[in-house]
């Protein structure tokens, strides 16, 4: 079950933009590449399609670790898009634990037919144009994996975990 709270979700969202605060350019077309290329590079560590090798799957902190990646875009996008539309992170918190309570027992299973469904619904999302409901459901989704194949709780430690990880790389100038 997928319990999250507003707090903790303004939590993620502040931790987020004190690291985005830190990059010089930021865009939202190059956010929704990355966060698209992070869900890729998660299903490849998940490697449920890998039909020839006998033991799927990369470690579970690999794993993780690629998650808590797109966790982190789909964050930077919500703020980002929250910016650029005037919602607040007050706001934002309050649509993404509303779509948590809807969806609380949402689970994702990786088969080849719904990961090309996913990227294709996704992509179609952002041609139709970027709207803040379809952001909080982008960032919603690693929640949902998850919920799925870990526990919300190793997702969010991975995900601070990853942060001071790219922090200390913005400190050695990445």
């Amino acid at each position: 079950m997928i319990k999250i709270t507003k707090e903790q979700i303004k939590e993620l969202l502040q931790t987020q933009r004190n690291f985005d605060d830190r990059i010089e350019t930021k865009n939202i077309s190059d956010l929704m590449a990355a966060f698209f290329i992070e869900f890729v590079e998660w299903v490849n560590t998940v490697e449920f399609f890998k039909n020839w090798k006998q033991n799927k799957g990369k470690a579970r902190e690999l794993q993780l670790e690629e998650l808590a990646d797109m966790l982190a875009f789909g964050l930077s996008l919500m703020n980002q898009v929250g910016d650029k539309t005037g919602y607040t992170e007050r706001q934002l918190s309050t649509l993404f634990v509303g779509l948590a309570e809807e969806q609380a027992n949402a689970t994702f299973e990786l088969t080849s037919a719904n990961f090309v469904m996913m990227l294709s619904k996704m992509t179609n999302e952002v041609i139709k144009g970027i709207d803040i409901s379809v952001i909080v459901s982008f960032a919603y989704a690693p929640f949902m994996f998850a919920n799925t194949y870990y526990t919300v709780d190793e997702l969010v430690e991975a995900y601070k975990k990853k942060m001071e990880v790219n922090h200390g790389r913005q400190d050695k100038g990445y």
